[in-house]
């Protein structure tokens, strides 16, 4: 293993860790830090041959991507069911 390679997976590891602690206070900036992992997947899985995870990791990369666009993008970042609409809000019917 270079030292690219140590980089990368270090990388991984740390952003990996950061986003998921993230995504799980609710925080928009948990997308974007899943989302800056990708090259770090990508590197590796190359440098390896693990072409499966690198095609999974094409995957990921737009699901982070979606999840960011989502939580920017909409109000109350992503919470709401519809657009306008509070999360947890009654239907307003009786």
């Amino acid at each position: 293993m270079d030292w690219l390679d140590a980089f990368a997976q270090a990388m991984i590891l740390v952003t990996s860790l950061v986003s998921i602690i993230l995504i799980a206070k609710k925080s928009k900036w948990g997308w974007v830090v899943g989302l800056a992992a990708q090259p770090f997947w990508y590197y590796t899985s190359y440098v390896n041959g693990q072409w499966g995870v690198f095609l999974n990791s094409v995957m990921y990369t737009f699901a982070w991507a979606y999840g960011a666009w989502k939580w920017f993008s909409e109000p109350e970042g992503g919470k709401a069911g519809k657009r306008g609409e509070k999360a947890g809000a009654k239907s307003g019917r009786k």
